[in-house]
Parts: structure tokens; sequence; C-alpha cells
């Protein structure tokens, strides 16, 4: 068992707390404070510039809808286009075909108008009056 001599000899006292600050205490605690704050300071940032990409994606979102109404209404463009061509097209073989009509009909009458003039000629040659009643006719001629 442990005697009285060995119980004062075990019997540890604590040391007396002292409060002075050695200069590499108060180094470290500036660091460990400053690197608490740029933690703090890059972690607002990181946060602003997501904050940013979402507002810029969502602004992308909506003109990418724009594009697309755009897009359809080029889409529709291209079919209007399409069809006034088509329209155009049967236009034009229908003004071809009137052409060739009024051509036909031209060279008709330039046939009609020769026989009118060989009937004047000899209604004048047999002293016929062309374009009077033929009751006023036959008397001017009487």
């Amino acid at each position: 068992m442990t005697t009285n001599n060995e119980k004062s000899e075990m019997n540890i006292q604590r040391p007396a707390l002292r409060y002075e600050f050695n200069l590499n205490t108060i180094v470290q605690l500036v660091g460990f404070a400053a690197i608490i704050w740029g933690f703090g300071q890059g972690w607002g940032n990181l946060d602003n510039r997501v904050k940013e990409l979402e507002e810029a994606g969502a602004k992308r979102d909506q003109q990418i809808a724009t594009l697309q109404v755009d897009s359809r209404k080029y889409d529709n463009l291209v079919y209007r286009v399409t069809v006034v061509e088509q329209a155009s097209a049967a236009v034009t073989q229908k003004i071809d075909a009137l052409q060739q009509a009024v051509n036909d009909q031209s060279g008709d009458i330039r046939v009609m108008r020769e026989i009118l003039q060989r009937i004047e000629n000899q209604a004048k040659a047999a002293g016929i009056r062309i374009g009077m009643p033929p009751a006023v006719a036959r008397a001017v001629v009487e």
C-alpha cells in the first residue's frame, strides 16, 4: 500500500494559469480568422455567380423560345412563298394560253377584214351602198 510519504509526492498541483499571449498564437488566430473570412467571401462570390448564371440561363431559355416562335413564322412563310410560286406558275400558263387565243383571234379578225374589204369592193363595183338599210340602198341605186 501507499504510505504517507508517497501520498504527499503524488499530490500534484496544477500550474497557475497565465494570461499571456504568444505572438505565434496571435498570428495563428488572425490567420485562422482570415481563412474563415476568405472562405465566406469565396462562398458569397460563388453564390452570386451561380445566381447570375441561373438568370442568364433563364434569359437564354426565353430567347430560345422566342427564336422557336420566329422559326415557326419562317416555316409558315416558306409554305406561303411556295404556294404563291405555284399560283404564279399557274397564272403564267393561263396568260400564255390567253395570249395564244388573242393571237388566233387576231389572225381571224384579219381574215374577216379582208373578206369584208372584198365584199365592199364588189358592192362598190356593183353600185350597192353598204351600211344603209336595204330599202334606202335600193332607192338610192334606182
